[in-house]
Order: C-alpha cells, then sequence, then structure tokens
C-alpha cells in the first residue's frame, strides 16, 4: 500500500467519525482535530474502550458540543436475549446439553455442568412447575408503562454446534398467556402483537459463513416479517468478521457491543452508528445500537447482596448522561429471570423513571438504514 493511499483511507475514516459526531450533535459545521477523530473511530470500529479514556466519552464529547436549548427526550430501547424459554423439558434438555457437552465445539465443560443440572431436576422436581413465568407478563408490564421490545430468539444451531449454545428448538413448547404453545406460536404472537422479533444469533454464527443468513430465514418463515436486528449469543464476536456476515445476511441493525460483567458504554457512546467496511473502505449497511446494560451484568455486580436501590440508582445515572447526550438507553433483560425478585425490581422501577422522564421508545428497526 502506497503512502498516498494510506492518507486516502486514513482521511475516508476521520470523515467517517466526523459525520457521525455532527450527526449525533446536531452541529453540521462540527470540525475536530484528527487525533481525536482517529480515537473515535477506532472506538465505534472495535466496539471496545480505549486505554486511558473516561467511560462514556464519546458521549461526553457530544454533549459538550451540543447547542444549548430543549433537550430531546431520552429515546429508550428495550430487549430480551431469549436464552431459555422453559424451566420444563429437563429430559430434553439433558439429551442436548450431553450432545453439545459431547460432540460440540468450545467449552465442553460448561454443556456438561448443565447437563448435570438438568439431571438433578429431572430427578428431584416432583411436581414439575414452570420457574421462568409467563413470557405474556413481559408484555404487559411493558406496556403499562407505554413501552415495547424487542425479543431476540436463538436458534438450535444445524452445524458447528458450540457448548455454549442454547436448549430449546422453536418446535417446542412454552407459556404463553396462560397456554401451553410452540416457541414458534408465540413468536407469531409477539409479532403480531407489535413487539419485535429479532435473532439471536448462535455462538459459531459470529465466524462461520451462512449461518446467520439461515437462521435470520428461518425466523422470518415463522412471523411472515422481516428480521432486521440481531444480537450475537454471549455477544461473542469476530473484529472485522461478525459484521460483514451480518450484513450479508441482510441485517441491518445489531446490538452486540456492551458489556457482560459491568454496566456503561462500552465503545463509549449510547448513539447509534453506521458500521465501517474496512476492507471496502466505505460505511457498511448496518447500524450499531450498543447497550448500556445487561441483568446479569448487576447480577456480576453483587445484585443480590447489595439490593436493587444501588442498581436502579446506578442505571438513573447512567441513563440521565445518556439523556443529555441525546442518545439512546438500551437496556437488555433475559426472559427467563422475570421471576427473580431483586432483577424484576431493577426493570420496572427503570420502566417507571423512563416513563416519568418522558421517554420515547425505539425499536431496533426504527435505526435501521
Amino acid at each position: 500500500m502506497t503512502i498516498e493511499t494510506r492518507a486516502e483511507k486514513g482521511t475516508a475514516e476521520r470523515a467517517h467519525a466526523l459525520a457521525f459526531l455532527r450527526t449525533s450533535t446536531g452541529q453540521p459545521e462540527l470540525n475536530l482535530e484528527a487525533g481525536l477523530l482517529d480515537d473515535v473511530f477506532q472506538a465505534l470500529s472495535t466496539g471496545g474502550p480505549l486505554s486511558g479514556k473516561p467511560p462514556c466519552w464519546i458521549d461526553d464529547l457530544i454533549t459538550a458540543n451540543r447547542p444549548a436549548g430543549k433537550a430531546a427526550p431520552l429515546k429508550l430501547c428495550l430487549s430480551h436475549d431469549v436464552d431459555y424459554v422453559t424451566s420444563l423439558g429437563q429430559g430434553h434438555k439433558l439429551a442436548r446439553r450431553l450432545s453439545r457437552g459431547l460432540f460440540g465445539e468450545g467449552r465442553r465443560g460448561h454443556a456438561l455442568l448443565t447437563a448435570a443440572g438438568s439431571l438433578v431436576r429431572l430427578l428431584t422436581e416432583i411436581p414439575r412447575r414452570e420457574r421462568y413465568g409467563d413470557f405474556m407478563e413481559w408484555l404487559r408490564l411493558e406496556e403499562s408503562h407505554g413501552f415495547r421490545s424487542t425479543f431476540f430468539f436463538l436458534p438450535y444451531p444445524d452445524a458447528h454446534v458450540n457448548a455454549c449454545d442454547g436448549d430449546y428448538r422453536f418446535t417446542d413448547k412454552v407459556r404463553f398467556d396462560g397456554r401451553r404453545v410452540k416457541v414458534s406460536e408465540m413468536m407469531r404472537e409477539i409479532a403480531a402483537l407489535g413487539w419485535e422479533v429479532g435473532l439471536h444469533g448462535t455462538y459459531a454464527s459470529a465466524v462461520q459463513d451462512g449461518m446467520l443468513k439461515r437462521q435470520k430465514d428461518q425466523i422470518e418463515k415463522i412471523i411472515g416479517k422481516e428480521v432486521v436486528a440481531t444480537r450475537q449469543h454471549y455477544l461473542h464476536f469476530l473484529p472485522g468478521v461478525t459484521h460483514r456476515l451480518q450484513a450479508e445476511a441482510g441485517l441491518k441493525v445489531d446490538s452486540t457491543f456492551g458489556f457482560n460483567r459491568t454496566v456503561g458504554l462500552k465503545p463509549g457512546t449510547s448513539h447509534p452508528y453506521v458500521l465501517w467496511d474496512a476492507e471496502a473502505g466505505a460505511p457498511m449497511p448496518l447500524v450499531e445500537v450498543p447497550f448500556a446494560a445487561m441483568d446479569t451484568s448487576l447480577v456480576a455486580m453483587g445484585l443480590h447482596h447489595s439490593g436493587s436501590a444501588d442498581a436502579v440508582e446506578t442505571l438513573k445515572a447512567l441513563g440521565a448522561g445518556i439523556a443529555a447526550a441525546g442518545g439512546v438507553l438500551c437496556l437488555n433483560w433475559h426472559p427467563h429471570y422475570l421471576p427473580v425478585a431483586r432483577i424484576h425490581e431493577v426493570y420496572v422501577a427503570m420502566l417507571a423513571w423512563a416513563r416519568d422522564q418522558g421517554a420515547v421508545h425505539r425499536r431496533f428497526d426504527s435505526f435501521a438504514r
């Protein structure tokens, strides 16, 4: 590569970062020095924090350059990674977990450990009862506050099975609105009621050609609608590869960039942004919506010991900063945690807070280019 080509490439990348900042600040004439634009571009393209940069540093930059005046309402984007659908059917779970532990790729010990858990429950849980609640309770809860969410459903892999993949198939039965229906039937009803259904790409789909396309097609066939948004299972992501595979599959919005052990803005911003194709040296037809907090991160931070009040205050402070930057507060709650008291309390408190703040609900498909 010649010096001239490298310079042109750097110029294009800085222009991409500057276009994002101009849009996010609402300042079409904004100009910033090249080194800062390089840092912004690096954070956005890698989806990770930069050494020496404070949390939310890009949002802080955006806030500092936004015009004074009446702030726009907070934008709220709610999502659920559907890793599990039922606590019943432990016989099927045992067989699938054993199969992944013996023949799958990745952390086989993880699958074997969960298989042991299935065996214990199969032998001891009599009478058997649904411990994960009813999916319809999520819809009623959100609708009572004036919001709707996105459910990312996890297909059972047709190839490259990984020990970390899910246990359910779309033909399995699940509790929905007081009934036992197939997962596929529930997916159709959720979509028909106005909630968004997205793809929770399996572990290997982040790196294997064609898997995301097959999984997207599978869900579209079930719900009879286009699937626009995705989030990778376990947040498994390979820079330079996963986003290309998502775009090739026809997906338009990703929300994989976020922390799994803490809360905050992993790329430094809450603003959705157009991703960059390094090979083509041009923007991709794919938008990243970073998520700010996940229920499992709160557990890792000690939710069960410190209580829900501290977690709520942490998320409110994060949300207030996002509102000041004009960004999007994207939350990720797992449906099987609905009956867990403290996790449920935090979610309800954040819905009430967002409603009181006059938050505007945004689905992922509203960010598509």
